[in-house]
């Protein structure tokens, strides 16, 4: 799977001399999420469509920049069109608005399937947003601001069937809305709304940008026992440095067995997952900790000593005669 940033436009609301995408939250910028979130989802190929400002955008990220020379008269549609040239049609492509900030659980919704996110558990329609018409099979095969169902994000997936029948709407479309052209589509192609469950933001004013420092910055560190298989291999990815890991010999089957036959507490920033340790016991006598890991840009924090903290308190629930601590040096 690859990806599209659509980054081009002024932000004229935000009254800033920089594009939206570069606005930081949590002490990275817009981008850098989008970016971390899609690599913990293994995309590598990246494409960022830039316009306003193009020159601010930083070279380190690993993505193919896209320059939209048009991008004060023309939509979102042209600047979709100039990257799709690049990334071509033959492979699901995932969709992004650059002014959006997601919980990082957002992204692992982010799959090989044609689908459009859709809100209806955070936020309720207003005018002016789009909403959708869902059909009896759970297919989307409308969408539009007369429809009050739902709030759509500017996220989607798109299957190579579809963006072969797309590509061929946009040439000539210059000043014209992607979604647009999408809604003239959809009732053709069984479209999956997938429900967002997780906040996000889109970030188009001072007020939205205000309301997403609230959301998601300094956020307190989120510490439970739910954790799926793809999100676990992809902290185990980030976490090469350590020792006992052995990656070569994991795989999600023998993943789904461990967390099955133990138990595990994470820790999560703004839900992606920063951390993980868990124990395994005789039921009686014994309990092991084992596996205490966090992130290498979030450790010296405290992160791995709450973890353990929750695990013992956990194991106490057992009253086991002695508990045990199995540690990598550092």
């Amino acid at each position: 799977m690859k990806a599209i940033i659509l980054a081009a436009g002024e932000g004229s609301r935000m009254g800033i001399d920089f594009p939206k995408t570069l606005l930081k939250v949590n002490g990275r910028t817009l981008l850098e999420h989008h970016v971390t979130g899609l690599r913990d989802i293994g995309v590598e190929d990246i494409y960022v469509v830039t316009g306003f400002a193009a020159g601010e955008f930083p070279k380190d990220l690993g993505v193919e920049y896209i320059h939209n020379p048009l991008f004060k008269e023309s939509g979102n549609a042209y600047s979709f069109g100039l990257a799709l040239e690049r990334c071509g049609l033959n492979d699901h492509v995932a969709v992004l608005d650059g002014d959006l900030m997601l919980d990082n659980r957002v992204y692992f919704d982010i799959v090989p399937r044609l689908r459009y996110f859709i809100d209806i558990l955070n936020r309720r329609w207003v005018p002016g947003e789009i909403g959708v018409k869902i059909s009896p099979d759970n297919r989307i095969v409308d969408l539009g601001r007369e429809y009050e169902y739902g709030v759509m994000l500017g996220l989607a997936v798109y299957s190579p069937e579809f963006l072969q029948t797309l590509s061929l709407c946009l040439p000539g479309a210059i000043d014209v809305e992607l979604v647009s052209i999408v809604r003239r589509l959809v009732g053709s192609f069984a479209v999956q709304p997938c429900f967002v469950k997780h906040p996000w933001i889109e970030i188009d004013t001072p007020a939205q940008y205000e309301m997403a420092v609230r959301m998601f910055d300094n956020p307190e560190m989120e510490f439970g026992d739910e954790i799926s298989l793809e999100e676990l291999g992809a902290f185990y990815m980030d976490m090469a440095d350590f020792g006992g890991l052995h990656l070569s010999m994991r795989n999600a089957e023998r993943d789904a067995v461990m967390l099955q036959n133990s138990t595990h507490v994470v820790a999560r920033e703004n839900g992606r997952v920063v951390g993980l340790g868990r124990f395994f016991t005789d039921g009686v006598y014994a309990v092991v900790i084992y596996d205490v890991m966090v992130r290498p840009s979030y450790r010296r924090q405290g992160i791995g000593s709450r973890i353990v903290e929750k695990l013992v308190r956990e194991a106490e629930k057992l009253h086991p005669v002695k508990v045990f601590l199995l540690a990598e040096p550092g």
